[in-house]
């Protein structure tokens, strides 16, 4: 044991608790000592489990403690269920452990630098600058809470807890973790309702989707009555929201992964663009399958166009949703309905078709809308527009030929 007298001022030390123990875990108000019994050796040694001095372990250099001893990651969640194992590496649905690094006030304590074990000098501080302390105990009054970090899970990103009040922190962090185990939960429930060999045969794009579905303030949150959408993003992740509400039991990740696509190579499209790459794509589909058939056809063997056939269907049904959403987007922000537009004649039907574009051009004058927003909007009113003046138009028609019909002009 090396006592000395220049000790630092302050040390730092990191630890990690894991779910159940997060639920009663005390965070601060207790003495600091190690967590384990010691063992003694063939001299009287104390010694920890890997044969190194016993004590409370502390570095002096802040990093030590907060990259490695407390750096939670998602390998130190705790699964919900060990058994329900999914995707080409087995991963589980884990509750996220948490990171918590002290700070500690040398005065009144006992540092001192420990004796290492030659098998572990290589390790020694973790490879950091810096170097390591050992105390037998760490008084109360002598640390505080520096930071705490939740760890990643299968939905959430890491994230630090801000401390303003320390005596609500185990409250804080187990309201947190509470919400997360909630989502957890959902998506536990969802991959145990596959057979093992479908878990096992998730892509990550497809473990991505779940996330998008589950995480907080993902597709299965989104208010389909009132979502505001500002741009290409936004659209896409509405759309992808009515495709998983449309059968949350059944996910339809042929068109969640379409979309997807379309969301990744999207970075700077704009919402008028993802409706012209939705006709783009109608379109070559369509060609595709005309070619294919026409080279069947001269081969003289037997084909069929069943998947050409669902990609144009998807494709169709998807552009009938984007084209619903911003309907949809039009009457939010305008705060009338298209279905309540006068149809009874021409003459109140282009009243109300006026008054609609009015209101949403003073929005984009006022500055409520971006161009693209009003753009695509304007687009998508005049597709409405056009077919309630042919149906009108039609209608009028069909009146105009009974009447003569009928013999009721000249």
């Amino acid at each position: 044991m090396e006592q000395l007298n220049n000790v630092p001022k302050e040390f730092y030390r990191g630890v990690v608790i894991r779910y159940p123990m997060t639920d009663y875990y005390e965070y601060q108000g207790f003495d600091l000592v190690p967590p384990h019994k010691p063992i003694i050796d063939e001299s009287g040694r104390k010694l920890t489990q890997d044969g190194n001095e016993y004590g409370v372990y502390m570095s002096d250099y802040i990093e030590v403690a907060k990259s490695a001893y407390a750096n939670v990651s998602l390998r130190d969640g705790t699964p919900l269920n060990k058994n329900i194992v999914f995707g080409y590496d087995k991963q589980n649905v884990v509750i996220p452990a948490v990171g918590v690094v002290y700070k500690i006030n040398s005065n009144g304590i006992n540092a001192r630098k420990p004796w290492i074990t030659s098998t572990l000098q290589g390790h020694y501080n973790n490879g950091f600058i810096g170097d390591e302390w050992i105390a037998d105990v760490i008084p109360k009054e002598n640390y505080k809470i520096d930071s705490i970090k939740i760890g990643k899970d299968n939905l959430h990103d890491e994230e630090y807890i801000t401390i303003e009040d320390q005596n609500n922190i185990k409250e804080e962090v187990n309201r947190i973790l509470s919400e997360r185990r909630e989502r957890l939960e959902e998506l536990e429930i969802a991959i145990e309702n596959l057979s093992q060999n479908k878990r096992l045969l998730l892509t990550q794009e497809e473990i991505n989707i779940y996330k998008d579905i589950f995480k907080k303030d993902g597709l299965k949150d989104i208010d389909l009555y009132n979502y505001f959408i500002k741009d290409d993003s936004d659209l896409i992740t509405y759309l992808m929201a009515c495709i998983y509400r449309d059968d949350e039991e059944n996910i339809n990740f042929k068109y969640l992964k379409y979309l997807n696509s379309i969301k990744e190579n999207s970075k700077d499209m704009l919402i008028q663009d993802v409706s012209t790459l939705l006709e783009h794509n109608l379109y070559e589909t369509m060609m595709k399958k005309a070619n294919f058939i026409k080279q069947k056809e001269n081969e003289g063997v037997p084909y069929t166009t069943a998947g050409f056939d669902k990609s144009i269907e998807m494709i169709s049904k998807i552009n009938e949703l984007k084209h619903d959403a911003l309907i949809r987007q039009a009457e939010l922000v305008t705060n009338k309905r298209v279905g309540l537009i006068n149809i009874e004649s021409m003459d109140t039907l282009m009243e109300g078709i006026q008054d609609f574009y009015q209101k949403v051009e003073k929005l984009y004058m006022d500055g409520s809308l971006s161009l693209q927003q009003y753009s695509s909007i304007r687009n998508e009113l005049q597709i409405e527009f056009d077919s309630l003046i042919e149906s009108i138009s039609k209608n009028q028609n069909n009146i105009n030929e009974e009447i003569k019909e009928k013999g009721l002009v000249k």
